[in-house]
């Protein structure tokens, strides 16, 4: 013998036995009392792994109480208590006897979770004649049932299912508002209700049995919140098939239903359970929507569905990448993309054939324009290919801005990879009437990306990924309106990026157009724009326009980046800065002619100041308002 403990509490000891190690353990009659209730009484009697006999009863034990009088940091210790608990294990060359009975508690992230169990072991099968799991003295799950699970410790694998064996179970979860919180952090919709029932039978290779779930969801606050929901959930099972006879989503008086059936392949259940390969493409799946609205499935995608519309459908296959069937939408409305607005009215017939599903005839409308979609996805690789086209299609809408497009647009992801946006915008006409402060302070990089150029960003993952690869061409597309200037630009551009950072490189120009000023107007002799490569989000402006006042031909040149542009004025005859700044903003005239009364000189200053023209550069959102920009001085021209 070796003893590894010895004249301790019983003895242990170890020795080599036909190349096996054994342990032999005795501990008999051993308790703990304290000056209380609790107590701890422990029989052991083991020559491990051959044979063990042994017997645990707890009954009211606090284990910190117990235990951190012996430790330094007692706050390691799991706040458990044992109300009352029962365990024996024997074997002796065969497979193992267990019995637990047991009623406890244990307190974490400050919630108290009760467990109560009576749970039978024997060479064939375990039976769980009861177990119960319950939260701060709310029921959440009761389970019984028989499952042909055996321990058997002289097994390399000790832990034994016998897929032939017959079992039976049974699981019930009572409604209860922490379970319906509990299942609001992990379902993509708020539960008010929840109600499950699952009912096995039969051998583990050939179960038979029931399935329901019936779950209720709020209506959502607010005076145009969303009605509540109830979803009702019946399946069966016989087998390798699966049937579910029942899918209901209920919303007011709108109803969406389904059923459909899968096929699992010969033997897959057996050859799971035993860890051989099972061939799952050969899973036969139907699913059958009869014309159901869409408004009570919105609720499961709300960032994407509109409460509108109808759908019906018809699937048949072996495995997601072989179904055969169509899918019928009837004026369907998405929820609204910023900045591009809705797709409504959306009627399409999606065709599935051997895991490709082709787009045929989509139509939809965005802003009352038509746009149409053709192309295929291939399931079975997680690849698809869309041919987008629309005429005068209001691309960007928001407020102070407006563009309209043809659209000719190819939208392709390769399987593995991201989708990418390419193709041509053809930009037929648009307003800008922005509030330009967004223009005043700071470079582009640091900005937010609906804050600078080109002021948009998709947040709805995850086309937020797709990639850009676009030419944007617009000649005079677009009228810029605002109290610094009055014009027509034409746009030589490409987009790159993705749709949640866009990036713009190339150039606008002015055709023409004046630079604004109380009692000046310059006429715009170059009008340039440039989106550089290296610095995307920082535009740099080139422009210079002539004016004639009071006798005098005025030249201003407006030169930089748009975040802090430099304008510089100049007059033939010469003039000084001061009498220039004061001319064209306050119509003085240098030789002392008064050609403005005073009262008419101070109406025409507070409208164009009233328009917003020294505004602060806060991100309120007015329309029609600049920032003007500091003023400096050089040597032979007037900087202002």
């Amino acid at each position: 013998r070796d003893p590894l403990w010895s004249r301790g509490l019983g003895d242990v000891y170890k020795r080599q036995e036909g190349g096996e190690s054994l342990y032999r353990l005795l501990i008999d009659g051993l308790e703990l009392n304290s000056e209380g209730a609790a107590s701890i009484a422990i029989d052991i009697d083991a020559l491990y792994p051959r044979r063990m006999d042994t017997s645990i009863k707890v009954g009211s034990l606090q284990l910190a109480e117990w235990v951190s009088p012996w430790l330094s940091d007692s706050n390691a210790i799991p706040a458990l208590s044992i109300n009352d608990a029962a365990f024996s294990l024997e074997w002796d060359d065969s497979p193992a006897v267990l019995n637990a009975d047991f009623d406890a508690a244990l307190v974490f992230d400050s919630r108290e979770y009760q467990l109560t169990g009576d749970v039978d072991s024997t060479a064939e099968h375990t039976v769980i004649r009861s177990f119960s799991l319950g939260v701060d003295g709310q029921s959440l799950m009761a389970l019984e049932g028989q499952a042909p699970a055996v321990f058997d410790p002289r097994r390399l694998e000790p832990l034994r299912l016998d897929p032939t064996a017959s079992f039976r179970l049974k699981i019930a979860s009572e409604d209860s508002p922490l379970l319906a919180s509990i299942l609001n952090d992990v379902l993509p919709l708020d539960v008010e209700e929840f109600v499950g029932n699952i009912e096995l039978e039969g051998q583990l290779a050939n179960p038979s049995g029931s399935l329901k779930v019936h779950l209720i969801v709020p209506q959502e606050e607010g005076e145009h919140g969303l009605p509540g929901a109830r979803i009702e959930l019946e399946a069966s099972v016989e087998g390798e098939h699966l049937a579910v006879t029942r899918l209901s989503l209920t919303s007011g008086d709108k109803v969406f239903s389904a059923n459909g059936e899968v096929d699992l392949p010969p033997g897959a259940i057996e050859n799971s359970l035993e860890g051989r390969v099972v061939e799952w493409n050969n899973t036969r799946l139907s699913l059958l929507l009869p014309r159901s609205d869409i408004s009570p499935i919105s609720r499961l995608i709300p960032h994407y569905l509109a409460p509108d519309g109808s759908i019906e459908a018809t699937l048949t296959g072996d495995s997601l990448s072989e179904l055969v069937g169509q899918v019928d939408l009837r004026d369907v409305n998405t929820r609204s993309i910023f900045p591009f607005g809705a797709l409504r009215e959306i009627s399409t017939q999606l065709d599935f054939k051997k895991g490709l599903l082709k787009l045929n005839s989509f139509k939809g409308t965005i802003g009352r324009e038509l746009l149409t979609m053709k192309g295929e996805f291939d399931m079975g690789n997680d690849s698809f290919d869309l041919v987008v086209a629309a005429k005068n299609a209001p691309l960007l809408r928001q407020s102070g801005m407006l563009i309209r497009s043809d659209l000719d647009l190819r939208i392709n992801q390769l399987a593995g990879e991201i989708a990418t946006v390419s193709g041509t915008i053809l930009l037929r006409e648009g307003l800008f009437m922005m509030d330009t402060s967004v223009l005043a302070g700071g470079g582009g990089g640091g900005r937010s990306a609906d804050s600078r150029p080109p002021y948009f960003s998709v947040d709805v993952s995850p086309l937020s990924e797709w990639k850009l690869d676009l030419d944007i061409v617009g000649e005079r597309f677009m009228r810029v309106r605002t109290p610094a200037m009055d014009g027509e630009l034409s746009m030589e551009m490409e987009m790159n990026g993705t749709l949640a950072e866009p990036w713009l490189k190339g150039r606008v120009s002015f055709d023409e157009g004046d630079l604004m000023f109380p009692f000046a107007a310059f006429a715009l002799e170059v009008g340039i724009i440039d989106f550089r490569i290296e610095d995307p989000y920082t535009p740099v402006i080139e422009m210079t326009g002539s004016t004639r006042r009071f006798g005098y031909d005025l030249s201003v040149d407006i030169s930089g980046e748009a975040f802090d542009p430099q304008v510089r004025f100049s007059s033939s005859p010469p003039l000084s800065s001061e009498q220039i700044l004061l001319m064209v903003m306050a119509g003085e005239n240098p030789e002392g002619r008064g050609e403005y009364s005073s009262s008419k000189r101070a109406s025409k200053i507070g409208s164009y100041l009233t328009k917003g023209l020294f505004s602060s550069g806060d991100s309120s959102g007015g329309i029609g308002t600049v920032s003007y920009t500091h003023l400096r001085a050089h040597e032979t021209r007037e900087d202002l």
